[in-house]
């Protein structure tokens, strides 16, 4: 992608509306993914072999109130 443009869902210049609304912040992701390594850690599990015990986890770092499906 040429420097400067901009992608397909972050709307154009005229103003119009994005094709999908961010629900996470970048914090988020961040603490998303470190939450993985710690779960992985503490756990000796990967969160996609125990994604209940992670969204358990996982739930209390996000800023907003955030699914299952969501996690996936």
């Amino acid at each position: 992608m040429k420097s400067g443009t901009k992608r397909a869902s972050e709307g154009t210049k005229d103003n119009k509306k994005p094709y999908f609304q961010r629900s996470w912040t970048e914090e988020d992701e961040i603490s998303l993914l470190q939450g993985m390594i710690d779960f992985k850690s503490e756990t000796s599990t990967s969160a996609y072999d125990d994604m209940n015990g992670f969204f358990d986890i996982a739930k209390k770092y996000i800023s907003f109130d955030v699914s299952k499906i969501q996690i996936r």
